[in-house]
């Protein structure tokens, strides 16, 4: 089975041409009881706002899933781009999405390509291509392969389609805590009202630090100073092996505050101890232990507390968020290796690279890049970055060549 399904396309083109989310509030949110009995909950979107400016498509999520839509419609109004990656980064639901060729994946090309060619459909205008993928916490999100996602993909699509011929042009809306949950009979849908489920937001779980031998030994040391520290997820996707599926690691930001020094950043795939124990040797490389470390959200703070309460460190919530925000943001800017110049760029975007800003954020992006996110980065974008090593300083190009084996 393909990653679209001639069903797929038939009812995404049908959904694009009928238009439904301009009858429906941004908001919305309908339970929808699939062939198999499961319940899927589905929220249509195709209007400007701060989560998807100007998208179109819908989302599909599992009770257990909408923490997602929660957090898109009743989340902070204001949000800068290192939270709305975390966002982002832990959505769990099945999406479609239409956008530009470029934007789309080339397996879904191919599919609507050969799709509309054997029926004689013109692909044209904006957003005429989709992807329909798999969205999984911290992977980049996947083409569908497994065929029960595909089979409630075409029963929402059926469903959508249905109820855009019924709408008439009316306004469809919810009411108070109910929502409005469509069961298919026959080639018509019974509807009736069901209470909005409750929405779990997603858990940061608190990390256990085992190592009780360091903890006793930095609980022992003379402390001074305070630590900032926040975990943010990293903009770029990495993998580990050639093959293997693209995921946002873990980073730990650490800053000194007494005297704006930073702490090598901490890389780890999983949520787990791993994020500490790169820190704590970094603190003993650094030989220094704060009196305090200073966090800004929750999901940092479990992640340290029993690390702090172990080591006798005080961990406080609140302190510190400008100098928390400004490195997270920084940091984040430096990393994105989507701003990275792409093989096609002109070379005198990048001349001999010393009087280039783009040259110095990568000088800057791939020195503070530790030698196991290095090691991650994809084979085509490290060729990319050879053919402008020269304008790299020595110590870099060396350091490179040594991880990725350039020829010197």
């Amino acid at each position: 089975m393909g990653v679209l399904t001639d069903k797929m396309i038939a009812g995404a083109l049908a959904f694009k041409k009928n238009r439904i989310w301009e009858r429906l509030k941004s908001g919305n949110l309908m339970a929808i009881t699939f062939s198999d009995g499961s319940l899927g909950y589905v929220n249509v979107f195709g209007f400007k706002g701060p989560w998807m400016p100007e998208d179109i498509g819908f989302a599909l999520y599992r009770a257990d899933e909408l923490y997602g839509y929660n957090f898109m419609y009743n989340g902070p109004q204001e949000i800068d781009d290192v939270e709305m990656q975390v966002r982002r980064g832990v959505l769990s639901c099945l999406q479609l999405e239409f956008g530009t060729k470029e934007e789309t994946y080339d397996q879904s090309i191919e599919a609507i390509r050969k799709y509309c060619k054997k029926r004689g459909i013109r692909i044209s205008g904006n957003n005429a291509y989709f992807d329909i993928t798999r969205y999984t916490p911290q992977l980049l999100p996947q083409l569908l392969r497994d065929s029960g996602d595909q089979i409630h993909v075409e029963e929402t699509l059926d469903f959508l389609n249905w109820l855009s011929r019924q709408a008439e042009g009316k306004l469809l809306t919810a009411s108070g805590g109910k929502i409005s949950c469509f069961t298919r009979a026959g080639k018509t849908y019974r509807s009736s009202e069901i209470d909005r489920p409750l929405v779990q937001e997603y858990t940061f779980t608190q990390v256990p630090f085992t190592n009780e031998v360091l903890a006793h030994r930095l609980k022992k040391a003379k402390k001074r100073g305070i630590l900032a520290c926040n975990v943010i997820m990293l903009p770029s996707p990495v993998k580990d092996n050639e093959g293997d599926t693209p995921y946002f690691p873990w980073i730990l930001l650490s800053i000194v505050k007494t005297d704006d020094h930073t702490v090598n950043p901490a890389f780890s795939r999983d949520w787990d101890e791993k994020l500490i124990e790169s820190l704590v040797e970094n603190l003993i490389r650094l030989d220094y232990v704060p009196r305090e470390i200073h966090v800004i959200n929750e999901r940092t703070r479990n992640l340290l507390d029993d690390f702090c309460r172990k080591s006798g460190i005080r961990l406080v919530m609140g302190k510190s968020r400008d100098i928390i925000e400004g490195m997270s943001n920084e940091f984040f800017r430096q990393m994105d290796l989507d701003t990275m110049p792409d093989e096609d760029d002109e070379p005198e975007e990048i001349d001999d690279g010393r009087g280039s800003p783009e040259i110095h954020q990568i000088i800057y992006s791939l020195s503070m890049m530790p030698d196991d996110v290095l090691l991650q980065i994809p084979a085509v974008m490290r060729q990319n970055l050879e053919s402008m090593a020269e304008a790299f300083p020595k110590p870099l190009r060396k350091r490179l060549s040594r991880l990725w084996g350039w020829k010197k």
